[in-house]
């Protein structure tokens, strides 16, 4: 298989991944997966789980802050950039801006509940 088809391959799957964890996270959210087409002109999230509007990258050694660049430069406003990355053999890691989070953890604390 060409290099380039294994590795969309292999991200699609790490989107679709990614979509079934929000979605068991966040049982009673809409969880999309925006649809894309190589080389098209249109922005848009690997993910969206409303409020969040999230960026997968699935590398050998993907770039955490020009992923979490990439959603926030897409994102619509209302909504919360995210980056989910993932090395090869590794954890996947979420990104987030330090104000966004603490945003996040506020609304949390307002509300009573606990952060998961």
């Amino acid at each position: 298989m060409a290099n380039g088809k294994y590795n969309r391959i292999k991200g699609h799957t790490f989107e679709r991944e990614v979509a079934k964890l929000f979605g068991e996270a966040l049982s009673d959210l809409t969880i999309k997966r925006s649809i894309q087409y190589r080389g098209s002109a249109t922005d848009g999230a690997d993910v969206i789980a409303d409020p969040f509007w999230i960026e997968c990258k699935r590398q050998k050694k993907p770039r955490i802050v020009a992923a979490l660049e990439q959603s926030e430069k897409d994102c619509p406003e209302g909504f919360i950039a995210l980056a989910v990355t993932k090395a090869n053999r590794d954890e996947a890691v979420v990104s987030i801006r330090l104000p966004d989070f603490l945003e996040l953890v506020s609304e949390w604390r307002v509300r009573g509940e606990q952060p998961p």
